[in-house]
């Protein structure tokens, strides 16, 4: 690089701009100004030139394919400081670029051939001479943003065309809404490409990605995107009918037009010169042509083709000449919503932190990845239920009152929401004027929409309401808004698919919310496959005896081996310490404990746990402070070991989800549910539009409890739960997870935690979507906290443990191996330090009397992932665990292996990423690797990507991991040496 230019890829660019709170205005400024200056001619970016030469006795006589169009090989130039905060974009890697259809560099020429004129010589400035052969395909490239075509038999130059559209959306994307939006919209489908195989009629077909299509119709929704009167939402609609098209014209695998432009490629002059021009890309200039007559793809009889590239400039001019009256307005809308949609479709994989299986892009956060649901009518269960709830002397529910206020669009929605002929119902709100009526409190309906819209940051200039089954969406967002429920005597045949149900719920604690419970726990006993654990479970060490209803004291009980029954477990959190220690079984209270505690002097959630298990009853409860003793290191250990035995020989676990600590309780007061509740004109039985609360992800998944380390077992290992939060209880058991509004959710990312039999789903999984369902696993595991960190190794053993089982494989620290197979052993060994954790703490394990080794995430605190692979293309190296021998000392937490030295300067920056376990930690003096993989290529170390573990000495003859990566076998010493890893 020359002078004070420090090229940045878009890849690394985008993501680093986010903590600058004003970059959200400079990067639409930024947008603008491309108007001003005519800097949007993307002649760089867009393979216009490079497309179409034409032959000419000083320039090339075929067209070239770049095939690597990528954010990484996109490179942007920031001046100095005052300057575009983005800077100049410009394509880098010409020198991978392709003639299309060329035979490989081995291929041996017959006298034919070069008699026929097949071959030709291309003459590249800078680059000497490389041949021109034509008609076998060359399938290099990022696999992310390869086309549809790809696996066809041709490949052409619209491969670049589909890859330069895919970053164009992603562009779009991260322009309007941000670097989390975009690393949202990557992770809904990381791994895959931005199409998919579909069958219809019994025949296979491709189609543009499920999930890209949500984010373009979204997009073109949005104020900012809209076609004909703002910038963004012509660029939209080209990447929408001209880049991310499946087919395309003939032509494009076929012979050039004669009447394209010419290309001159000169070579590079003045390499000290500070202009980024000066770098070694190829300098294009563009002779004039004339194109042949555009294509109307909106109205061509045929399906619609992908544009070339000289029609992707052609409509891009059109973007900077546009004619438009308000041009600040088309190129700097006012109105732009600040999130993309969210999809509940399911995802293909079960995990949340899945890695990249191409191009995997570590600066993606954990955090901003998308688990999608589904929400279903569940009338069933509900008529039952509701039809017992009449009995309001036995169940009393609160009232509910009718509205009568609604302003002539709501009555319209009211009458119109559902019908016959009236499937799907959709309308729209002028903005302003729903704002108004909502202030002026003139209707009670554009009140609540107003809320919605308010909560749900949908600030467009127009809402436009759609129902989806018994729920209402904004904007076009795939998560409801507003939930339509009815009452029981509503009853007609096109009110069948809207749930039976009411807005306000039963009070915690009522006879109405344990009749809810109980009926949860009947309905999955009757299931052909019931969740029920075994009779035969062991019984725990101790138990807290509620007694029955009335009785003022619990005992806590010693078991014996003769004792049978079931029993409940509370999952809760404990609190400050100094609180929480003040109520717990210790060798000082632990006799008159037997002998009875006073109910009233229970902590609340300990206190209401007791009466969720004498209403559903059950005559034991386990309570972690009460049934451990907790001043007993021997105590401790014991229990802690059978902590998998509790879990899951519990009927059910009560989840204290909303209380804070052990004394705030959880049947407390319901957050209050707004609502709208009208009669339609078909019916006398009211009908409800009420807030959507069925929220398991936010309320349950996100919570503070959820975010313990202990948790996440007890979560897994449970059979059934119940979550008490403060808008709602949830049920979740093999059968899928129910509301209490009546709503069933399901989520193909959940299904793992919620196995009763954890985990066997992962047995039915193979190769890549089995080791990625317990990398996820041990991810989201490393983000939870722990009042005692050195409890970060035990809290996981009972589901280590099950995995080891489950996969038959052995392991131990969050490590597994399978003697049959090296990979499952490498692929655990790649984890690194994840990117929102800027560094990894070494644990002191010394009161615990355990060693846990470096190579080992277990050792350490904070977050981690895993390196992506392609595992179909990588050799993997022979690494001897400590379950693959015995004898020497250090077996037990040691690894043995090969290493040699590595020289990152041996190869280009953009081949080579190490993640050190801390960021601020500057390379070691000699620099030390172990080889775990490499990519195939021609054997030899100077060819393909080496996955490695970083490693430095530590003592004699031993060393420890420090980091993580992949780099260029051009980097690595031939010489190698035998180490001891601990």
């Amino acid at each position: 690089m020359h002078g004070d230019l420090k090229p940045e890829n878009l890849l690394w660019f985008l993501p680093k701009r986010e903590d600058d709170r004003s970059w959200a205005a400079r990067r639409r400024d930024w947008w603008e100004k491309q108007r001003e200056k005519k800097e949007a001619k993307t002649h760089s970016v867009v393979p216009t030139s490079y497309h179409n030469p034409m032959k000419d006795d000083m320039d090339i006589d075929a067209p070239y394919r770049h095939g690597d169009v990528k954010p990484q090989n996109i490179l942007s130039f920031t001046p100095g400081e005052g300057g575009d905060r983005i800077g100049i974009l410009k394509a880098r890697d010409w020198e991978e670029a392709k003639i299309p259809n060329v035979i490989p560099e081995s291929h041996e020429f017959s006298p034919q051939e070069v008699r026929g004129g097949q071959i030709g010589i291309l003459k590249i400035g800078g680059w000497g001479e490389v041949p021109h052969r034509k008609f076998i395909p060359t399938r290099s490239g990022t696999g992310r943003y390869k086309p549809p075509e790809v696996e066809g038999p041709f490949l052409s130059r619209m491969w670049d065309i589909w890859a330069y559209g895919c970053i164009t959306l992603e562009f779009i994307i991260w322009l309007l809404y941000g670097d989390f939006e975009l690393a949202r919209f990557n992770n809904s489908f990381r791994g895959e490409r931005f199409f998919q195989a579909v069958e219809q009629n019994g025949r296979k077909t491709t189609s543009v990605h499920r999930v890209v299509e949500d984010w373009i119709n979204h997009l073109s929704k949005d104020g900012a995107c809209q076609v004909g009167s703002t910038a963004l939402g012509d660029l939209l609609e080209i990447v929408r009918k001209g880049l991310l098209v499946v087919n395309v014209h003939p032509r494009g695998v076929t012979s050039l037009s004669t009447n394209m432009p010419t290309l001159h490629l000169h070579p590079q002059q003045a390499e000290t010169s500070q202009d980024p021009q000066s770098l070694h890309i190829p300098t294009i200039s563009i002779t004039d042509f004339s194109p042949p007559e555009d294509i109307d793809h909106e109205t061509h009889d045929a399906a619609p083709v992908r544009f070339r590239a000289y029609e992707v400039v052609n409509r891009l001019e059109k973007i900077l000449q546009t004619s438009e009256t308000d041009i600040r307005r088309y190129w700097s809308p006012e109105k732009i919503a600040r999130h993309g949609p969210y999809v509940v479709e399911e995802t293909s994989s079960l995990d949340a932190i899945k890695p990249a299986r191409d191009d995997y892009d570590p600066t993606m956060s954990t955090k901003a990845n998308l688990r999608a649901w589904k929400y279903e009518v569940d009338n069933a269960f509900a008529y039952e239920l509701y039809s017992a709830l009449k009995d309001t002397k036995k169940f009393p529910m609160p009232n509910i009152i009718i509205s009568v206020n609604l302003c002539e669009t709501c009555t319209k929605l009211r009458d119109n929401i559902w019908g016959p002929g009236l499937p799907n119902f959709d309308l729209s709100y002028d903005v302003q004027g729903l704002r108004n009526r909502a202030s002026e409190r003139v209707c009670d309906l554009c009140v609540l929409l107003w809320r919605s819209c308010e909560k749900g940051d949908t600030m467009t200039e127009y809402l436009q309401l759609e129902r989806i089954g018994s729920f209402l969406s904004m904007n076009g967002y795939r998560v409801p808004a507003l939930a339509i429920c009815r009452d029981i005597d509503y009853d007609t045949m096109e009110s069948k698919e809207i749930q039976i149900g009411s807005v306000q719920l039963p009070h915690a604690g009522s006879a109405a919310h344990f009749e809810i419970l109980q009926r949860w726990l009947d309905s999955c006993d009757s299931e052909t496959v019931s969740c029920r654990p075994a009779s035969a479970a062991r019984m725990p060490t101790r138990l807290v005896d509620v007694g029955q209803a009335g009785d003022d004291n619990v005992h806590l009980r010693e078991m014996t081996s003769q004792d049978v029954g079931e029993w409940l477990l509370l999952s809760h959190q404990w609190g400050a310490q100094a609180a929480y220690r003040s109520f717990v079984t210790n060798t000082a209270n632990f006799r008159s404990y037997t002998a009875g505690i006073a109910l009233s002097t229970l902590p609340a959630t300990f206190n209401d746990a007791v009466l969720v298990t004498r209403a559903l009853g059950y005559r034991y409860l386990w309570i972690d402070a009460l049934c451990i003793v907790q001043d007993s290191q021997d105590d401790w250990k014991v229990e802690a070991s059978h902590m998998e035995d509790y879990i899951s020989g519990a009927s059910c676990v009560i989840a204290a989800v909303c209380p804070k600590d052990s004394f705030s309780g959880f049947l407390n007061t319901r957050k209050y549910r707004e609502g709208v509740t009208f009669h339609r004109q078909d019916s006398a039985a009211p009908v409800h539009i009420c807030e959507m609360i069925d929220d398991f992800q936010g309320h349950v998944l996100d919570s503070d409890l959820c975010q313990r380390g202990w948790l996440l077992q007890e979560h897994a290992l449970a059979r059934r739960t119940m979550f008490f939060t403060e808008y709602q209880t949830y049920w979740e058991c093999g059968h899928g997870i129910r509301c209490e509004t009546m709503t069933r959710l399901s989520n193909e990312n959940e299904r793992l935690l919620g196995d009763p039999n954890f985990p066997s789903i992962i047995g039915y999984k193979t190769g890549d979507d089995k080791i990625e369902l317990y990398q996820g696993l041990y991810a989201t595991y490393s983000r939870l906290a722990f009042v005692q960190v050195v409890d970060r190794s035990v809290a996981i053993a009972g589901l280590q443990k099950r995995l080891t089982e489950t996969l038959k494989v052995q392991g131990n620290f969050g490590i597994l191996e399978d003697a049959e197979n090296r990979e499952l052993l490498a692929r655990s060994l790649l984890w690194h330090r994840g990117l929102d954790t800027p560094r990894l703490n070494r644990i002191d394990f010394s009161n615990r009397n355990i060693n846990i080794p470096s190579w080992s995430w277990m050792a350490y605190t904070g977050g981690i992932n895993y390196l992506g692979v392609n595992s179909e293309d990588v050799d993997w190296k022979d690494v001897q665990s400590p379950w693959s021998r015995t004898g020497a000392e250090t077996a037990a937490i040691s690894l043995r292996a090969k290493a040699c030295q590595y020289d990152l300067s041996a190869s280009p920056e953009s081949k080579n990423t190490l993640i050190f376990d801390d960021s601020g930690e500057s390379l070691p003096m000699r620099k030390l690797c172990v080889v775990i993989g490499v990519e195939r290529g021609d054997g030899s170390l100077q060819s393909g990507r080496h996955y490695v573990l970083l490693i430095v000495p530590d003592g004699d003859a031993v060393y420890q991991r420090v980091g993580v990566g992949y780099m260029d076998g051009k980097c690595l010493a031939e010489e190698s040496v035998e180490v001891t890893i601990c």
